[in-house]
């Protein structure tokens, strides 16, 4: 189905100063129809009513007879659950469907030339994270659990396929995006501000307990707002520099996008999302605006964080907006005169990290990690650590793995030629389509992960994060099809 766009006429009406603005993003009732019923679907699968799972699979089924731009939105978000249900909660992970259909299709599709050096980087990425994994005492069995998720990136050849011998308009698929990212928007705004419970968003992490269907867990008349994990985010954060630079946000979606980032109350998400409109909207003039808006926003910020109450967590005292506490670390940091207080740093996420990294030194792993170990399936005492600097003593016995900051995670587990090599594997493929139209969609996916991943979203290390970076590649690869060579006529048309 297609709706008209409204255009804004032209300011200037000189010839030599001819120039049309970009057209307003509007949106009529019924674009919202069939995505609002699968999220809905799919958040009564997470409150574990499990027939609604089987009208989310109709649904998919529909649109791919309907409308693939649709089918192929709404299977990324099943394979990725994006904080509607739990990966685990149909005792199936919908993630490991994904890798056995991306790896199938990548068999048998046809692949012109740039797919081919694609799939070569990917092979010799595999490789080299295979070869690292055997350096490591942990039997290959129990690694490859974790190990299948740095193969994540396979999954880019699922959207390619939904659309072989089939048109592809990329404003299309944007207006698309943009529907899904608004509605989980709402879906933000009315866990964490009207209900205070993770009712539309049951598969993000509470510490309230968790909610089904039959017992909600929820405070409407709490003053104070809820905590809301970005993993819902990751779709709009896909779309949102190909939009603002395709089109004309309103004012009113620019409030949703605000509230409901603010809502997850995650330096770290905030800050990749601001770090990617500035470094990727493609204005220096806009780009020293937003610079301006964010400072003055951030100070406006701090000093309201400052006359807010505190409050107790598992981490210790924070502020409410979650600002001042963050802004206060960096302070604490540059005065810690021990590794203890060092340990503190990032919500204590330092502390995860300094006893493994003891760990690697004393083993002289630094080049190739301890392996990828599971927190579970491993066993070995060898990897057994006590981790002095958590708060529970009772339960501070664990496997050297679980460091939620991305980079030191990929360190531990693989060394230095793992990091480089990981580093390596996502620069070069930029490289490879950075010549195309829409390539911006790719980098700036690359920054946000990179960004985020310091306080453990959007990890490049686990399928979220590179799920988002193969459908960030995909459009690229299926924007630019008529400039590609290889690619059949019907797929150029």
């Amino acid at each position: 189905m297609s709706h008209s766009v409204l255009y804004i006429p032209s300011v200037f009406n000189r010839p030599e100063n001819e120039k049309s603005e970009k057209p307003l993003l509007g949106f009529v009732k019924s674009d919202f129809t069939w995505p609002l019923l699968f999220m809905l679907s799919m958040a009564l699968v997470g409150l574990r009513f499990y027939p609604a799972f089987l009208f989310a699979l109709a649904i998919i089924l529909k649109r791919f007879r309907e409308d693939r731009y649709d089918f192929v939105i709404m299977l990324m978000m099943l394979f990725g659950n994006f904080g509607l249900m739990r990966a685990d909660i149909l005792h199936i992970k919908m993630q490991d469907i994904a890798l056995v259909s991306g790896t199938v299709l990548a068999v048998i599709m046809r692949k012109p030339p740039l797919l081919r050096k694609m799939l070569c980087i990917y092979a010799v990425y595999a490789v080299i994270l295979f070869w690292i994994a055997l350096q490591s005492w942990e039997s290959m069995r129990v690694q490859l659990v974790v190990l299948r998720y740095y193969y994540s990136f396979i999954v880019v050849f699922v959207p390619i396929a939904a659309f072989a011998n089939r048109s592809f308009d990329m404003n299309r698929m944007i207006r698309r995006l943009m529907v899904f990212g608004l509605t989980m928007c709402c879906f933000y705004i009315f866990d964490a501000l009207i209900v205070k419970g993770h009712i539309l968003l049951p598969g993000t992490f509470s510490w309230s307990g968790q909610s089904t269907f039959w017992h909600p867990v929820m405070s409407p008349f709490s003053i104070k707002p809820l905590r809301v994990y970005p993993y819902g985010m990751y779709i709009l954060m896909l779309v949102i520099v190909a939009a603002i630079r395709t089109y004309r946000l309103p004012k009113w979606q620019w409030a949703l996008i605000i509230v409901a980032s603010l809502c997850t109350q995650t330096m770290t998400f905030c800050a990749g999302f601001g770090v990617m409109l500035i470094l990727c909207q493609g204005s220096f003039r806009r780009t020293f605006r937003i610079l301006g808006s964010i400072a003055l926003g951030l100070v406006l910020l701090y000093g309201v964080d400052c006359l807010l109450p505190k409050y107790q967590n598992d981490v210790g005292e924070t502020s409410s907006l979650r600002l001042k506490s963050t802004v206060d670390q960096f302070f604490m940091l540059a005065e810690a005169a021990d590794d203890e207080e060092i340990a503190d740093f990032g919500s204590g996420r330092m502390g995860q990290f300094i006893p493994k990294l003891d760990l690697v030194q004393h083993y002289h792993k630094e080049w190739t990690g301890l392996g990828f170990l599971h927190r579970d399936l491993s066993t070995d005492v060898r990897f057994t650590i006590v981790n002095e600097y958590y708060v529970d003593l009772a339960n501070n016995e664990e496997v050297a793995t679980g460091v939620e900051v991305v980079p030191f995670q990929i360190f531990i587990s693989a060394g230095w030629l793992g990091l480089i090599v990981h580093a390596a594997f996502f620069i070069g493929l930029y490289f490879l389509i950075r010549r195309y139209r829409y390539s911006y969609i790719y980098l700036s996916m690359l920054i946000f992960c990179a960004v985020a991943g310091l306080g453990g979203f959007a990890s490049l290390a686990n399928y979220e994060g590179q799920a988002l970076m193969a459908f960030a590649f995909a459009l690229v690869i299926l924007a630019n099809r008529p400039q590609i060579p290889g690619f059949s006529h019907r797929d150029a048309a």
